[in-house]
């Protein structure tokens, strides 16, 4: 169910299941975040990733709405590349259903599958853009 799950994400479009693999052994567990609840607070240490399977939630920095994420979408991976603290806080606009990573090995899943390092970094180049647009 997971590779289904992870082919249907967008920005792993360029992967093949062979690629996806690795990533799909390092779930570390499927949660429900109910509306209301923080799935990852900016300022707060990085431990963690997620695959968003149902439901939406906002993205703000500094309290200011900056997005959404919903199904088949992804948050919080990038961090992992930056260190440091989040850079946003994810609120669950409804009861959120998403697949868990946790930091440990993603660096490793991630050198050893240069089709996801570059479907990553693509993403970030996305985020940025978006992010800056509305600078």
């Amino acid at each position: 169910m997971t590779l289904e799950v992870l082919g249907r994400v967008g920005m792993f479009a360029g992967c093949s299941r062979d690629d996806l693999g690795p990533l799909a052994d390092a779930v570390t567990q499927q949660k429900v975040v109910r509306a209301g609840e923080v799935l990852g607070r900016e300022g707060d240490a990085v431990g963690a990733w997620w695959v968003v399977l149902s439901g939406r939630a906002e993205v703000t920095v500094g309290g200011a709405a900056v997005g959404s994420v919903g199904p088949d979408e992804t948050v919080g991976e990038l961090a992992l590349f930056a260190g440091g603290p989040r850079s946003a806080t994810v609120t669950a606009s409804d009861d959120l259903d998403v697949l868990e990573f946790g930091e440990a090995g993603f660096r490793d899943v991630v050198a050893a599958t240069p089709p996801l390092a570059l479907t990553l970094l693509e993403e970030a180049a996305r985020r940025l853009r978006a992010t800056n647009a509305l600078v």
